[in-house]
């Protein structure tokens, strides 16, 4: 900590992912992907927001990546190496009784062994979040972006899709909930 209101932090880990079901059934030879990373950042809390900026890098070896064919064909591979790097941006406070979060991602996510982007990562993305309570009915409604993505030769264009839940208790084990996705209908491609 630096002081109280305000603390470095640092983490260096590694982890693995075993293919799944999906992958392997197209693809038996696959794998483990394998990762070690690390991150650095600095928070800071404040009586109504905290705020967050973090720098991370990853590297990733064995990384699995789709790369089509039909049905029963090798639809996955893994392309070797690949890593990320970037930096996270994260807030949180209040507007009222209405708690707003905040978070950019800026990343460069490449493949290894070209050193080119890697396919249908974008390199931007943010999510904006309000969360209250209104009339009795807990509600969340997230704004999420994503910047263009690569898919082999095509590029997939950026899209800015709405969420909205709307909940409410309406017995001790019993809550109703209304979820609705792409609110206003954005045409957008994973």
């Amino acid at each position: 900590s630096i002081n109280e209101s305000t603390k470095l932090t640092a983490v260096y880990s590694t982890s693995f992912r075993a293919p799944g079901t999906a992958e392997l059934a197209n693809t038996n030879t696959l794998k483990p992907e394998e990762h070690k990373g690390y991150e650095i950042g600095l928070q800071h809390n404040e009586k109504n927001w905290t705020a967050r900026i973090v720098r991370f890098d990853t590297d990733t070896s064995n990384a699995i990546s789709y790369v089509g064919g039909t049905w029963g064909s090798n639809n996955y591979e893994n392309i070797g190496k690949s890593g990320n790097k970037g930096f996270e941006l994260e807030a949180n406070s209040y507007i009222g009784d209405v708690e707003v979060s905040l978070s950019h991602v800026i990343q460069d996510p490449k493949d290894g062994t070209s050193n080119t982007r890697l396919d249908r990562r974008a390199q931007t993305y943010s999510t904006i979040g309000f969360r209250g309570l209104s009339w009795g009915y807990d509600w969340t409604s997230d704004i999420i972006h994503s910047g263009d993505r690569l898919d082999g030769s095509n590029t997939l264009k950026p899209y800015t899709v709405t969420n909205l839940t709307v909940s409410k208790k309406i017995a001790s084990n019993w809550t109703a909930k209304l979820k609705l996705e792409n609110v206003f209908d954005e045409k957008y491609q994973l």
